[in-house]
Protein backbone atom coordinates (compact mmCIF):
# COMPACT_ATOMS: atom_id res chain seq x y z
CA UNK A 1 0.00 0.00 0.00
CA UNK A 2 2.66 2.34 0.34
CA UNK A 3 3.64 1.90 -3.02
CA UNK A 4 0.24 2.72 -3.73
CA UNK A 5 -0.52 5.95 -1.50
CA UNK A 6 -0.84 9.35 -2.33
CA UNK A 7 0.88 12.35 -0.46
CA UNK A 8 -1.52 11.88 2.45
CA UNK A 9 -0.95 8.52 2.65
CA UNK A 10 -4.05 7.33 1.39
CA UNK A 11 -4.71 4.38 -0.60
CA UNK A 12 -7.69 4.18 -3.17
CA UNK A 13 -8.90 0.26 -4.07
CA UNK A 14 -10.98 -2.48 -3.46
CA UNK A 15 -10.18 -5.91 -1.65
CA UNK A 16 -10.41 -8.05 -5.00
CA UNK A 17 -7.81 -5.71 -6.22
CA UNK A 18 -5.38 -6.15 -3.79
CA UNK A 19 -5.66 -9.57 -3.60
CA UNK A 20 -4.82 -10.03 -6.93
CA UNK A 21 -2.05 -8.08 -6.65
CA UNK A 22 -0.58 -9.78 -3.71
CA UNK A 23 -1.54 -13.27 -5.24
CA UNK A 24 -3.78 -13.82 -2.04
CA UNK A 25 -7.46 -14.61 -1.89
CA UNK A 26 -9.84 -12.19 -1.30
CA UNK A 27 -10.70 -13.98 2.34
CA UNK A 28 -6.63 -13.88 2.60
CA UNK A 29 -6.94 -9.85 1.85
CA UNK A 30 -9.58 -9.13 4.30
CA UNK A 31 -7.96 -11.48 7.41
CA UNK A 32 -5.04 -9.39 6.57
CA UNK A 33 -6.74 -6.06 6.67
CA UNK A 34 -8.53 -6.71 9.99
CA UNK A 35 -5.76 -6.97 11.65
CA UNK A 36 -4.00 -3.84 10.24
CA UNK A 37 -7.79 -1.97 10.85
CA UNK A 38 -7.83 -3.13 14.32
CA UNK A 39 -5.88 -2.05 17.59
CA UNK A 40 -2.85 -2.53 18.37
CA UNK A 41 -2.18 -3.19 21.90
CA UNK A 42 1.96 -3.69 21.40
CA UNK A 43 2.39 -0.15 19.18
CA UNK A 44 4.67 1.97 19.80
CA UNK A 45 2.40 4.55 18.41
CA UNK A 46 -0.78 5.00 20.46
CA UNK A 47 -2.14 7.03 17.72
CA UNK A 48 -5.79 5.27 17.05
CA UNK A 49 -4.49 2.76 19.52
CA UNK A 50 -1.85 1.74 17.38
CA UNK A 51 -4.13 1.01 14.34
CA UNK A 52 -2.11 0.86 11.25
CA UNK A 53 -4.92 1.58 8.88
CA UNK A 54 -8.16 3.47 9.05
CA UNK A 55 -10.50 2.93 6.18
CA UNK A 56 -12.13 6.16 4.05
CA UNK A 57 -14.72 6.30 1.47
CA UNK A 58 -12.84 4.13 -1.54
CA UNK A 59 -9.91 2.80 0.14
CA UNK A 60 -7.95 3.47 3.30
CA UNK A 61 -5.58 5.86 5.07
CA UNK A 62 -2.18 4.89 6.64
CA UNK A 63 -2.67 6.44 9.99
CA UNK A 64 1.20 7.25 10.52
CA UNK A 65 2.12 7.65 7.48
CA UNK A 66 2.31 11.85 7.26
CA UNK A 67 3.85 11.87 10.74
CA UNK A 68 7.31 10.26 9.34
CA UNK A 69 6.99 12.21 6.05
CA UNK A 70 7.30 15.21 8.42
CA UNK A 71 10.17 13.94 10.39
CA UNK A 72 11.85 12.94 7.07
CA UNK A 73 11.30 16.78 5.61
CA UNK A 74 13.35 18.21 9.28
CA UNK A 75 15.68 15.50 8.71
CA UNK A 76 16.14 16.36 4.68
CA UNK A 77 16.01 20.48 6.07
CA UNK A 78 19.03 19.86 8.16
CA UNK A 79 21.13 18.17 5.27
CA UNK A 80 20.19 21.11 3.10
CA UNK A 81 21.67 23.73 5.88
CA UNK A 82 24.67 21.37 6.23
CA UNK A 83 25.13 21.54 2.61
CA UNK A 84 24.78 25.68 2.89
CA UNK A 85 27.60 25.86 5.18
CA UNK A 86 29.38 23.15 3.25
CA UNK A 87 29.56 26.02 0.48
CA UNK A 88 30.12 28.52 2.21
CA UNK A 89 33.17 27.21 3.70
CA UNK A 90 34.16 26.37 0.31
CA UNK A 91 33.62 29.66 -1.03
CA UNK A 92 35.49 31.44 1.98
CA UNK A 93 38.52 29.12 0.64
CA UNK A 94 38.09 30.32 -2.79
CA UNK A 95 37.93 33.57 -2.18
CA UNK A 96 41.21 33.38 0.54
CA UNK A 97 43.27 32.19 -2.29
CA UNK A 98 42.10 34.81 -4.54
CA UNK A 99 44.59 37.84 -5.16
CA UNK A 100 44.84 40.18 -1.97
CA UNK A 101 43.58 43.62 -1.46
CA UNK A 102 45.84 46.24 -2.01
CA UNK A 103 45.65 50.06 -1.12
CA UNK A 104 46.80 51.66 -4.14
CA UNK A 105 48.42 55.56 -3.58
CA UNK A 106 46.23 58.09 -5.44
CA UNK A 107 48.71 58.47 -8.20
CA UNK A 108 49.25 55.21 -8.76
CA UNK A 109 47.70 53.28 -11.96
CA UNK A 110 45.43 50.01 -11.29
CA UNK A 111 47.17 48.87 -14.74
CA UNK A 112 50.93 48.96 -12.90
CA UNK A 113 49.84 46.69 -9.72
CA UNK A 114 47.42 44.05 -11.70
CA UNK A 115 48.39 44.33 -15.65
CA UNK A 116 45.88 43.90 -18.02
CA UNK A 117 45.71 40.84 -19.87
CA UNK A 118 45.24 40.42 -23.68
CA UNK A 119 41.25 38.92 -23.83
CA UNK A 120 41.44 35.30 -25.42
CA UNK A 121 39.07 35.11 -28.14
CA UNK A 122 39.66 31.74 -29.27
CA UNK A 123 37.83 30.10 -26.18
CA UNK A 124 34.51 31.99 -27.67
CA UNK A 125 35.29 29.92 -31.11
CA UNK A 126 36.02 26.44 -29.43
CA UNK A 127 32.53 27.15 -27.19
CA UNK A 128 30.68 27.25 -30.60
CA UNK A 129 31.90 24.08 -32.00
CA UNK A 130 31.14 21.98 -28.98
CA UNK A 131 28.80 19.79 -29.88
CA UNK A 132 25.33 19.86 -27.82
CA UNK A 133 24.49 16.58 -25.83
CA UNK A 134 21.27 14.64 -26.32
CA UNK A 135 18.92 14.33 -23.56
CA UNK A 136 16.83 12.03 -24.32
CA UNK A 137 16.89 8.48 -25.59
CA UNK A 138 13.66 7.86 -26.11
CA UNK A 139 11.03 7.69 -29.27
CA UNK A 140 8.16 9.51 -29.69
CA UNK A 141 6.17 6.38 -28.82
CA UNK A 142 8.04 5.63 -25.53
CA UNK A 143 7.67 9.24 -24.11
CA UNK A 144 4.42 8.56 -21.98
CA UNK A 145 4.83 4.73 -21.36
CA UNK A 146 8.60 5.80 -19.63
CA UNK A 147 7.44 8.86 -17.53
CA UNK A 148 4.46 6.74 -16.26
CA UNK A 149 7.08 4.17 -15.23
CA UNK A 150 9.65 7.02 -14.01
CA UNK A 151 7.21 8.25 -11.61
CA UNK A 152 5.68 4.96 -10.22
CA UNK A 153 8.22 4.62 -7.37
CA UNK A 154 7.09 6.62 -4.39
CA UNK A 155 9.50 9.61 -3.24
CA UNK A 156 10.20 8.09 0.07
CA UNK A 157 9.79 4.30 1.73
CA UNK A 158 8.90 3.65 5.44
CA UNK A 159 12.11 1.41 6.80
CA UNK A 160 13.63 0.21 10.37
CA UNK A 161 16.62 2.13 11.30
CA UNK A 162 18.82 0.05 13.33
CA UNK A 163 20.44 2.95 15.01
CA UNK A 164 17.46 4.67 16.47
CA UNK A 165 15.61 1.81 16.90
CA UNK A 166 12.07 2.83 14.67
CA UNK A 167 10.89 3.81 11.55
CA UNK A 168 11.87 6.79 9.39
CA UNK A 169 10.80 7.96 5.96
CA UNK A 170 13.85 7.57 3.10
CA UNK A 171 14.04 8.99 0.10
CA UNK A 172 13.74 6.26 -3.13
CA UNK A 173 16.55 6.62 -5.56
CA UNK A 174 16.08 6.32 -9.29
CA UNK A 175 19.36 6.16 -10.30
CA UNK A 176 20.41 7.66 -14.04
CA UNK A 177 17.00 8.55 -16.28
CA UNK A 178 19.70 8.68 -19.52
CA UNK A 179 20.36 5.43 -18.98
CA UNK A 180 17.12 4.02 -17.80
CA UNK A 181 15.72 5.65 -21.06
CA UNK A 182 18.80 3.97 -23.30
CA UNK A 183 17.53 0.79 -22.14
CA UNK A 184 14.00 0.87 -22.29
CA UNK A 185 13.84 2.37 -25.82
CA UNK A 186 15.90 -1.03 -26.80
CA UNK A 187 14.03 -3.28 -25.11
CA UNK A 188 11.24 -1.95 -27.43
CA UNK A 189 13.50 -1.62 -30.63
CA UNK A 190 14.59 -4.82 -30.20
CA UNK A 191 11.01 -5.61 -30.19
CA UNK A 192 11.28 -8.20 -27.06
CA UNK A 193 8.41 -6.17 -25.45
CA UNK A 194 6.03 -2.81 -26.07
CA UNK A 195 6.76 0.06 -23.84
CA UNK A 196 2.98 -0.64 -22.85
CA UNK A 197 4.15 -4.07 -21.74
CA UNK A 198 7.83 -2.75 -20.30
CA UNK A 199 5.52 0.36 -18.20
CA UNK A 200 2.94 -2.91 -16.94
CA UNK A 201 6.22 -4.99 -15.72
CA UNK A 202 7.72 -2.48 -13.86
CA UNK A 203 4.43 -1.50 -11.74
CA UNK A 204 3.90 -4.71 -11.16
CA UNK A 205 7.02 -5.19 -9.81
CA UNK A 206 6.43 -2.11 -7.46
CA UNK A 207 3.12 -3.65 -5.98
CA UNK A 208 3.95 -7.28 -5.93
CA UNK A 209 7.64 -7.45 -6.14
CA UNK A 210 9.30 -8.68 -2.17
CA UNK A 211 12.35 -5.60 -2.73
CA UNK A 212 9.84 -3.07 -2.79
CA UNK A 213 7.09 -4.44 -0.25
CA UNK A 214 10.63 -4.12 2.11
CA UNK A 215 11.24 -0.43 0.95
CA UNK A 216 13.97 -1.45 -1.66
CA UNK A 217 13.11 -0.69 -5.38
CA UNK A 218 15.57 -1.25 -8.09
CA UNK A 219 17.36 1.28 -10.51
CA UNK A 220 15.61 1.61 -13.54
CA UNK A 221 18.08 1.55 -15.60
CA UNK A 222 19.10 -1.82 -13.51
CA UNK A 223 15.66 -3.38 -13.92
CA UNK A 224 16.03 -2.50 -17.76
CA UNK A 225 19.19 -3.30 -18.05
CA UNK A 226 21.09 -5.45 -20.01
CA UNK A 227 23.03 -7.49 -17.14
CA UNK A 228 19.82 -8.28 -14.46
CA UNK A 229 17.10 -7.93 -16.89
CA UNK A 230 14.89 -7.92 -14.30
CA UNK A 231 11.84 -7.07 -16.60
CA UNK A 232 11.95 -10.67 -17.92
CA UNK A 233 10.44 -11.88 -14.82
CA UNK A 234 7.29 -9.87 -15.03
CA UNK A 235 6.97 -10.14 -18.72
CA UNK A 236 4.34 -12.66 -18.80
CA UNK A 237 2.57 -10.71 -15.31
CA UNK A 238 2.12 -7.68 -17.06
CA UNK A 239 0.71 -9.65 -20.51
CA UNK A 240 -1.67 -10.88 -18.32
CA UNK A 241 -2.54 -7.55 -16.17
CA UNK A 242 -3.12 -6.11 -19.82
CA UNK A 243 -5.64 -9.17 -21.29
CA UNK A 244 -7.43 -8.56 -17.73
CA UNK A 245 -8.08 -4.62 -17.91
CA UNK A 246 -9.10 -4.63 -21.32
Amino acid sequence: MLASCNAKGEVEGAVPGFASLCRITPDEMREALSILLAPDPDSRSKTLEGRRLVEIPGGWRIVNYLEYRERLQEKEGSKAQAMRESRQRKKEITDGNALPNVTLPASASVDAVVPLLPLDTSLKQKKKNVPRIKTTELKPDSVKAFDVTWNKPPKTVRQWNKDTKDYEEVPVAKGSRMKAERNFQGIVDAGVATAKELCYAFQAYCLEGEGPKKGFFQHLSTFFGPEKSTYLEWLERARQIIRESV
